[in-house]
């Protein structure tokens, strides 16, 4: 594309021809030609180390290309949030937001330093008139009360860490912090790598709304399929170094995806063919000959690449074995946790039963994580008990990682795993390939692995515990949506208890069928049903709160919850009807089956193995399925509060 033709209409960032890569081997973008344009918001998609991240920094001009340019219109503003933000460690929070250097920034920071100068007679008021005209002709006033309420809607009470250190925040609090600093910008371009890491469900639908700007162009990478669906109009796959470009949401790029492959596959075969022929030509020829046809040559190393890209990674599998489990799992009795000032269990009881299938909800801080290293025996209850059944083996996998060790081999790190483990006929290479290693990453040192890749490798020596417990505290951070399909399709077969921590709606939607909602101060309700019905349900509580506080003023805003709670458990109980019973019984062997076979068709849908015709038809029946299955989870909802009287009921989910 040409230089000046390219900045012309709505066009902001224009690549062209650029490349990527690592030590001369592992290529990241290879001549790749890219233009974003205003108001466009894209997700880039790819298997872990394929290169998303680069890519993002290369659009962000913090790495330069190899080869190629990337170019920019005049005064654009662009802004980044990495996976891992980095800024001023000894910064508090709003200091850190207003950090960036523009004229609004730039502004209030005068304006504080004058302040702060006039207390110790050092500032005259001519200056001190003069930076607030400043913040006038930039209307600069309200910059401060705006980043306090990003903070706020991201999740972070700013009262309480109003004076902390960026370094004494947690990974969650500084990438809030670092998404505040982005968006106080006003950027034309926001790039963002998996922003929904350690945001809970309001930050994430606050977020999706935030950047949701007619004229915002927004770069995001994420392994959140409900946020790339619902936030971007257009994907970026990047395979091989190789860039491809889809309209639409993820599931049309699935269906676009699984033809284009079965078409690289038609050219590669008959590339090969071809191939064949024109390298016994090649043989042929004597060494010293200088006559050979340079076009013939030059068409036979064309015809190797072409035939190259037939040669795909394996389908990943994972596997695992599950310990035998006697019938005593896991109880919890009137069980009473405090941690850091805060309430996490107060006379919390449950008993685990064997297919039990877990998810924990609740905004950042209620206790989440605390909660599962209790259940791990990795923190004691201040009161009550924890009984374990003698058979359970756990698998635990923590959000927090694992600390690698440096200079080793990933083969040689699996080896070792597979021996601690008494694992009968080891075969390392076996198991990497089934978490989707290739050759060439087993005998690369895990140093050098990517955040994703690290992640699998921290999945892989939990199963290889073959557990029967397992828990897993944000297992889809950092995951690509490939491993997270083959993951998702993996624990629907799981015979296990199964608890899940996840902001992941998409992930918590498949996996758990019934949660505990952590509402804080220590109540943890048990909610027959998933994720998005507990939204539903809570959507339909706030509306029906709202326009009863309207209707009615001579009430204030009602009991405390503590007081809603002790109400429902006294409440008697209206049974169901024969005719209720027999329909909630017809309802769960629907889900049962409407489950199995959604699961079926979105393995086939991601195999690749299917004509246009199949694909058509089978991406239409999902549709239909997720429909049915999604009013079949709603509709037995409903009957079960029917048990409970009206009003009551609803108070178990608020």
């Amino acid at each position: 594309m040409a230089g000046e033709g390219a900045t012309a209409g709505s066009q902001l960032i224009w690549c062209e021809g650029i490349s990527k890569s690592y030590d001369g081997v592992r290529v990241q973008v290879e001549d790749a030609d890219i233009v974003l344009k205003r108001g466009s918001k894209l997700g880039v998609i790819g298997v872990n180390g394929a290169g998303k991240s680069t890519l993002l920094n290369l659009l962000a001009r913090k790495e330069i290309p190899d080869s190629g340019a990337v170019s920019y219109r005049k005064g654009l503003r662009v802004v980044i949030v990495d996976q891992d933000p980095q800024m001023d460690d000894d910064l508090t929070p709003l200091e850190c937001v207003f950090a960036a250097d523009n004229p609004t920034n730039r502004a209030i920071r005068d304006y504080e330093d004058a302040l702060a100068r006039l207390d110790k007679k050092q500032c005259g008021e001519e200056e001190l008139q003069r930076v607030m005209n400043n913040m006038d002709s930039l209307q600069a006033w309200d910059a401060e009360a705006n980043a306090r309420q990003i903070l706020s809607r991201l999740g972070l009470d700013f009262r309480s860490l109003r004076n902390r250190k960026f370094r004494l925040l947690s990974g969650g609090q500084q990438k809030r912090v670092a998404l505040a600093a982005a968006l106080v910008q006003n950027p034309d371009v926001l790039i963002l790598d998996e922003p929904t890491n350690h945001l809970d469900i309001d930050a994430i639908e606050w977020l999706e709304n935030a950047i949701s700007v007619p004229e915002l162009t927004v770069v995001l990478v994420t392994h959140d399929r409900y946020f790339l669906d619902r936030s971007c109009t257009d994907i970026m796959e990047l395979y091989q170094g190789s860039v491809y470009n889809h309209s639409g949401g993820y599931d049309k790029f699935l269906l676009n995806k699984a033809l284009r492959l079965k078409e690289e596959d038609h050219i590669a075969e008959v590339a090969l063919g071809r191939l064949r022929k024109e390298a016994e030509w090649m043989r042929r020829q004597p060494k010293a000959r200088s006559t050979k046809s340079k076009s013939r040559i030059d068409q036979f190393y064309s015809l190797q690449s072409m035939a190259k890209k037939r040669t795909r990674p394996g389908s990943v599998e994972f596997a695992s074995k599950v310990s035998r489990m006697g019938n005593k799992t896991l109880e919890f009795i009137d069980s009473n946790l405090a941690f850091d000032q805060r309430i996490i269990m107060k006379s919390f009881s449950y008993e685990f039963k064997r297919n039990d299938r877990i998810g924990i909800v609740g905004g950042n801080g209620v206790g989440k994580t605390t909660f599962l290293r209790v259940l791990m025996q990795l923190q004691n209850l201040d009161a009550g008990e924890v009984i374990i059944g003698e058979t359970v083996v756990f698998g635990y996998y923590n959000q927090a990682g694992v600390d690698f060790p440096s200079k080793v081999r990933v083969f040689d790190y699996v080896k070792d795993i597979l021996y601690a483990n008494d694992v009968p006929d080891p075969k390392p290479i076996k198991v990497l390939e089934q978490y989707g290693f290739e050759t060439e990453q087993m005998y690369t040192e895990i140093d050098r692995l990517s955040g994703g890749e690290k992640r699998r490798l921290q999945l892989l020596e939990v199963m290889a515990k073959d557990p029967n417990f397992l828990v897993l505290d944000e297992v889809t951070n950092d995951l690509d949506l490939q491993t997270l399909t083959l993951l998702e399709n993996f624990l629907l077969d799981y015979s296990g208890v199964l608890v899940v921590v996840s902001h992941d709606r998409f992930f918590m939607d498949r996996l758990a069928s019934h949660l505990f909602i952590f509402e804080g101060d220590g109540k943890i309700l048990d909610f027959n049903g998933n994720f998005s019905d507990y939204l539903d349900v809570r959507r339909e509580k706030t509306a029906e709160s709202g326009s009863a506080s309207l209707n009615d003023g001579s009430e204030s805003n009602g009991s405390s919850q503590g007081q809603q709670m002790r109400n429902s458990k006294t409440a008697p109980k209206k049974k169901m009807s024969n005719k209720e019973r027999k329909e909630y019984e017809s309802i769960l062997g629907e889900i049962d089956k409407l489950a199995a076979r959604q699961a079926d068709l979105e393995s086939t849908l991601v195999s690749g193995n299917l004509d246009y015709d199949q694909l058509s038809s089978r991406t239409e029946e999902l549709a239909s399925k997720l429909g049915r299955l999604r009013f079949s989870n709603v509709q037995e909802s409903k009957l079960n509060l029917s048990e409970v009287k009206g009003s009551d009921a609803m108070q178990l989910f608020e």
